[in-house]
């Protein structure tokens, strides 16, 4: 899978693409705000990654400073998969590896994933507080 980081030009011009893809993800959180998303992603407090080659999938990624320490969120991911239910789960652990590298390298000490369960995806996350469904891997 590849995983490309979205300007906010594209985002801007793929808009409503975005959304109507992302719909099905967000949709687990009642509190979540399009018109909310779309500022955090012009002023880039929020990243949105595009996963193709196998795939077409957006990541939503959130960066925060806890204590000192930069916390890597993927909060949302949503999209369409090419082949069976091994080719989906084996594209989705290379979507977030690549999220990781990259939150690695930003000097990130963990990465989580928040949402839907995806515990049985990501067997090397532990659970934790604070997020519904939350899971973290330190880096």
């Amino acid at each position: 899978m590849q995983v490309d980081l979205l300007t906010t030009a594209q985002i801007d011009r793929n808009w409503d693409a975005i959304v109507e893809m992302l719909a099905p993800a967000l949709k687990h959180d009642p509190e979540f705000d399009t018109d909310g998303l779309y500022g955090r992603l012009m002023d880039r407090s929020t990243l949105l990654f595009h996963g193709s080659e196998g795939a077409e999938g957006l990541l939503v990624v959130s960066v925060d400073d806890e204590g000192g320490d930069l916390i890597a969120s993927t909060i949302a991911i949503a999209g369409r998969f090419t082949g069976g239910p091994k080719q989906r789960l084996s594209l989705m652990r290379q979507g977030i590896r690549a999220i990781e590298d990259v939150a690695r390298i930003a000097g990130c000490k963990a990465h989580r994933i928040c949402g839907r369960d995806y515990s049985r995806f990501f067997p090397d996350y532990r659970r934790f507080e604070g997020a519904r469904n939350g899971l973290e891997k330190r880096l």
